[in-house]
């Protein structure tokens, strides 16, 4: 089976996308019942809260020669901790980053029948692709302010 055709066989939200990725390789996932952390703004249903970041304005992926898989992830934290260090990092170099992504959190329950992950590196950082059938609000256990 080639990268295409488990592409097309899995029912991934962003596959069109993601087909056109040379980085993207569905063998690589995980699928299991995870917890997520992502930032978010503090009106839940904010439909950029669970937009990959290459689909919101200013469309950046639109200008860039190669297509990467991440771009149409949703980036999650296995931890609150992990999150928190982000911001922190990304604060001191983006001031405007908290507006732009949000400053509070989202604590998603991920079901195995919602997606695939990546495996979270060492700050604790996932990207996880969502099925078309995932509905991110639904999978939100708890919403906070996030004080960095």
């Amino acid at each position: 089976m080639t990268k295409g055709s488990l592409v097309l066989s899995l029912p991934f939200k962003y596959k069109e996308y993601l087909e056109k990725s040379d980085d993207f390789s569905p063998s690589a996932l995980l699928a299991r019942d995870v917890c997520g952390f992502r930032l978010v703004h503090s009106e839940i249903a904010d439909h950029r809260n669970f937009t990959p970041v290459a689909l919101l304005p200013p469309r950046l992926v639109a200008t860039q020669q190669q297509i990467k898989s991440t771009d149409y992830a949703l980036s999650c934290f296995e931890t609150l901790e992990g999150l928190k260090q982000l911001v922190k990092r990304m604060s001191k170099t983006s001031p405007q980053f908290l507006k732009r992504a949000g400053d509070h959190y989202a604590k998603m329950s991920i079901r195995n029948t919602d997606g695939m992950f990546t495996k979270p590196n060492a700050k604790s950082h996932f990207d996880f692709h969502e099925y078309i059938t995932f509905v991110a609000t639904t999978s939100v256990v708890e919403h906070g302010t996030l004080v960095p």
